[in-house]
């Protein structure tokens, strides 16, 4: 930064006249008297003799560093403090170094006057001034520094104090001179850059721009930001440029300018269509330039030219317009697609071979909706319902009609078959160790036995002969029925006879015994007596028992009695059966003729009394004794008992769950008939009886029953299920009833779309039992099901004329 030294001194002379008459302070042709360079002085009029006039007299007002260019207000006071002086007069000068006027006197105060000679201005008394009573004088004016630096002022200033007389003897003078500056200023370098044409085009460096350089010191030396060295730039491109300059002293400077255009060249684009699907490249841009100078010439970032491209992917395409200037603008602009459409499937396998309960649900997302759905079965909803196993093939068009083509296979398990069969039949008639064990094929593993002897096991064994129901449930609550039959063997009867002793004691009896049927050839024999043939000999009166066993270890007892002479003893029986079987009710009363008492008997079972009661079902033998040592042998004494009550059900489902037009029909065979048959409800009351066992307008739900014999047996049977036909209006789709998640394990949410006042929409166990039901009447509905056992349940929902079933897993 260069300093500019630029130096004048100013003397400002303050001469107060303090004189007889009142005129204004006095000047000669050549100034006045202020003991200024010039100017006379005060002891050209006035003696300076008096020292009994002891005043004082100041300037105030310009401090020693001034201002350039600044006006200050002085204040000139005279002072009479013993008031020996009576009058007071003053005047002033202001000198610079040159001894010229120094800066500017103006608005001088009350008593006071401006008087210019030979370029001087002085300031003083206009007329002199009588001291008041507080012995001061005051004047005011006031002087403005010239615009200068590095300057002097010299003031100049003399008062008088008069003694009253009207001479100019015997006064006092006072003289006083101060200086004031101006303190040298640094011109600092500045720089400002002026615009003198902006470029041509938005990429075009024809811009110009001039510097304007103050202060410092030259010479300069100019660099602009693209090389030029001139105080003009001629080659200046579009934006913020800045220039710097450096002076002798090696102070630098910036400076910034901005540089515009005349023209930015505009790309309008005319027509933008987005590829319609996804992956399809049938994109089109079309653009036009209003603004440019033709011809245009357009350059895209894949290799077209023109104004328009055609059959484009979606993404960012980028141009280059140039017109016949050479101007040019850059663009991008995007190309969309929709996103790929895609399909999400949720599923519901058929539960059993053949069912058709599976569905499919589909969900779409990408594409441009509303999307439209073709299945090969005719459905166009988003899901279909009621299915059998196979493969569903599906079409799915979006807004844009783009496509995509899904195929949904559902499965079903294998067809649950019990032909895996092991059964063993009876070794003996009357015997229970047969056994049937089953091996199910087919179905989902985790199978759930149910035999009509009550047993849960994959074998069940003590059995005697019969027919067993089983029902196999697999882990999908599919079900398969069949039943076994267990063949007695042929009944091992024998026949005991004997001859008589030809006379008491001549041991000359004889005991045979006889196959009448059953069993299985070669026989054992195994007599009392140790004998081991069908017949033994050389016997006295008595009795004698035998063991008959077949090839299957299956074996009979009999007993043969040898009389010892002519006896006419005679045994009749009556045989009252067992009421209900496994009973313990049968009974035999004895009557013997021809005898002489006292009597005795021996049955087969070891009893030792006549008449027989609360016998279990089986075949008996009697000998009786009388006295005179004669006996009688009832055998075959059989005490019999129905067959097992059983029932067969079939049921016939509602057509709604909320009609009254099932069926179920119990066929009850066993036992003794005809058959007394009660029908209760899921509560256990009572709710219909008939011997033919044919309940019909029957509402769904469960049931129990009691069939009763002629004899009072009875059987329970504590479940019927009847059954509502499933709907071919899928009500999950017609009211936009949503259920999930499912499988579920705590909470079942069942929102509910469309309400409508007669929705009765409910969920039961697999047999039936109502676990919850709802009017449908909320919107959203929350079940707490973290209580009900694992499995499977069903979820339905009715109107008036329809009901739809679907399945809901529960998991923990």
């Amino acid at each position: 930064m260069s300093k500019i030294q630029n130096v004048a001194i100013v003397s400002l002379i303050l001469c107060s006249l303090l004189i007889a008459f009142s005129g204004s302070h006095p000047t000669s042709s050549s100034g006045g008297y202020t003991s200024a360079p010039g100017d006379g002085v005060c002891s050209q009029c006035h003696t300076d003799n008096n020292t009994s006039l002891d005043g004082d007299y100041t300037v105030t007002g310009i401090p020693v560093d001034i201002e350039a260019n600044t006006t200050y207000t002085v204040d000139i006071q005279l002072t009479n403090p013993s008031g020996n002086a009576s009058r007071g007069g003053f005047q002033i000068l202001a000198l610079d170094a040159d001894n010229a006027q120094g800066g500017t006197w103006s608005n001088a105060g009350t008593g006071s006057v401006l008087k210019t000679v030979n370029g001087k201005t002085y300031l003083g008394h206009q007329g002199s001034q009588s001291f008041p009573a507080s012995n001061e004088l005051n004047w005011t004016a006031d002087w403005t520094a010239p615009d200068e630096e590095d300057a002097t002022f010299n003031f100049y200033a003399v008062s008088i104090l008069g003694n009253g007389g009207n001479g100019n003897q015997n006064d006092r003078f006072l003289l006083q001179q101060f200086d004031a500056t101006i303190p040298d200023v640094e011109i600092p370098l500045t720089l400002s850059i002026d615009l003198v044409a902006n470029a041509t085009c938005a990429n075009s460096s024809d811009g110009s721009a001039t510097v304007i350089i103050s202060g410092g010191e030259a010479p300069y030396d100019i660099i602009w930001e693209n090389g030029e060295t001139t105080e003009t730039a001629t080659m200046l491109p579009v934006g913020n440029t800045f220039a710097v300059v450096t002076d002798a002293a090696g102070f630098s400077v910036e400076a910034e300018i901005a540089i515009n255009y005349i023209l930015e060249l505009e790309i309008d684009i005319v027509d933008l269509n987005n590829a319609s699907c996804f992956g399809t490249p049938d994109g089109s841009i079309s653009l036009s330039v209003p603004n440019g100078t033709e011809p245009i010439n357009y350059e895209w970032s894949n290799g077209e030219t023109g104004n328009t491209i055609t059959n484009i992917f979606s993404g960012t395409y980028t141009v280059i317009a140039t017109d016949a200037n050479g101007c040019d603008a850059t663009l991008d602009i995007l190309v969309t697609e929709p996103d790929e459409l895609e399909i999400n499937q949720t599923m519901d396998m058929p539960s059993c071979n053949g069912d058709e309960d599976g569905f499919i649900i589909l969900s779409v997302t990408g594409g441009i909706s509303p999307y439209s759905f073709s299945w090969e079965d005719g459905s166009q909803n988003e899901s279909n319902f009621n299915l059998t196993a196979g493969t569903y093939l599906t079409t799915i068009t979006d807004f844009n009609e783009c496509i995509t083509v899904i195929s949904t296979e559902l499965t079903e398990p294998l067809a649950l078959n019990l032909d895996s069969t092991i059964i063993e039949h009876p070794v003996c008639n009357g015997d229970t160790n047969g056994t049937i064990t089953v091996t199910p094929m087919g179905g989902i593993s985790g199978y759930d036995y149910s035999w009509s002897n009550g047993s849960t096991t994959q074998t069940i064994s003590g059995l005697s002969e019969g027919e067993y129901m089983l029902t196999v449930t697999d882990s999908e609550n599919c079900s398969q029925s069949e039943t076994y039959t267990l063949l007695n063997q042929i009944e091992l009867i024998i026949s005991t006879s004997s001859t008589a002793e030809s006379s008491p004691g001549a041991s000359d009896g004889t005991a045979t015994v006889e196959i009448i049927s059953g069993g299985i050839t070669p026989y054992e024999y195994e007599w009392s007596t140790g004998d081991t043939t069908a017949t033994t000999n050389n016997l006295i009166s008595g009795a004698y028992n035998v063991t008959v066993t077949d090839a299957n270890g299956c074996s009979v007892d009999g007993m043969a009695i040898v009389s010892s002479g002519d006896c006419s003893l005679s045994t009749e029986v009556d045989i009252l059966p067992v009421t209900c079987n496994g009973d313990n009710n049968g009974s035999v009363l004895v009557t013997v003729e021809n005898a002489i008492a006292p009597l005795s008997f021996l049955w087969s079972d070891g009893s030792i009394i006549g008449n027989r009661s609360n016998l279990a079902a089986d075949t008996y033998s009697l000998i009786v004794f009388d006295n005179a040592g004669c006996s009688d042998t009832v055998m075959n004494i059989i005490i019999s008992e129905p067959l097992e009550l059983n029932a067969q059900i079939s049921t016939t489902p509602t057509t709604t769950n909320i009609t009254s037009d099932g069926e179920i029909v119990i066929t009850a065979g066993g036992g003794t008939g005809p058959y007394n048959i009660k029908l209760f409800d899921a509560n256990g009351e009572e709710f219909a009886v008939n011997e033919t066992g044919i309940f019909s307008n029957i509402p769904s739900g469960i049931y129990g029953a009691l069939v009763i014999d002629d004899n009072g047996c009875d059987l329970t049977i504590d479940f019927i299920e009847v059954t509502f036909v499933t709907s071919t209006s899928d009500l999950f789709e017609t009211y936009g009833i949503l259920t999930y998640p499912n499988p579920v394990t705590h909470q079942l949410t069942v929102s509910v779309k469309e309400f409508a006042s007669n929705l009765d929409i409910s969920l039961r166990t697999i047999k039936g039992k109502l676990v919850w039901s709802d009017k449908g009447k909320s919107r959203v509905i929350s079940i707490d099901l973290s209580d009900h056992t694992p499995g499977l349940y069903l979820l339905s929902v009715a109107d008036q004329k329809h009901t739809t079933t679907r399945k809901i897993s529960i998991l923990h």
